[in-house]
């Protein structure tokens, strides 16, 4: 039995799924689960050898995983409040038009999005967002595939699952409780996914550096060097 994206919403957090796929084996049989970001209970199981695992820690193309760079934006919530976005921010995204480079930007919550959207189609009338409610979801995702979006808003729902070949990446306010570790390395990970393009710039703007910030970011690094070390990386 193989379970992809084990640490994944529902899966995580629902045992009638996890009951199920126990009772979906035959009696003798392995038990197979494949993930990005492994529980820190897991991630201590394999440092004590108490649990067999194999890391594959470079992408097929042999380019390193893009690091997250930290760059401290202010109190972007009380800018929010008064129509401004906090100007790092705002100078990004001008980057990002004024290069023609894609870019998928994640705020923590939707209140936060519809005012960040407003904000930054006033920059490009076509920047759109997308949320877990939003009926147009699909659509709106396969035109920024096809490049009818320059920018696309989003919460943690494009976290995982989304490959677009030539993107950077932006995470708006990542120091609030909903970017944890893993939610920030899967981010981190929609960047640099193309063998035509793999490097990308991801940014984490924030109010204050988190555990979870400083987590993700080791992380990565880690799989970089381990990937140097297993000679899976061209450096």
């Amino acid at each position: 039995m193989i379970v992809d994206e084990v640490d994944a919403f529902p899966y995580s957090i629902d045992e009638t799924l996890q009951y199920a796929v126990q009772q979906s084996r035959k009696l003798e049989s392995s038990m197979i689960y494949l993930t990005a970001t492994p529980k820190k209970q897991w991630q201590k199981e394999c440092r004590l050898e108490k649990r067999d695992y194999v890391t594959i820690p470079a992408r097929y193309h042999r380019h390193p995983l893009p690091v997250p760079q930290f760059l401290w934006s202010g109190n972007w919530e009380k800018k929010l409040t008064k129509g401004r976005l906090s100007t790092p921010i705002k100078k990004w995204v001008e980057s990002r038009l004024a290069s023609g480079k894609q870019a998928l930007i994640f705020a923590p919550k939707i209140s936060a999005m519809d005012k960040i959207l407003t904000i930054l189609q006033q920059l490009h009338p076509l920047i759109e967002s997308v949320h877990a409610e939003d009926p147009e979801r699909k659509e709106k995702v396969m035109k920024f595939r096809n490049k009818e979006f320059p920018i696309l808003l989003t919460t943690t729902i494009l976290e995982r699952g989304v490959t677009v070949p030539n993107i950077d990446v932006a995470v708006i306010g990542s120091e609030d409780r909903i970017f944890t570790e893993s939610a920030l390395v899967q981010i981190a990970g929609r960047a640099g996914r193309s063998a035509e393009y793999p490097t990308g710039d991801v940014t984490f703007f924030h109010y204050g550096k988190t555990e979870a910030m400083l987590s993700a970011r080791s992380q990565i690094v880690m799989m970089n060097q381990e990937g140097i070390k297993k000679g899976l990386i061209d450096a």
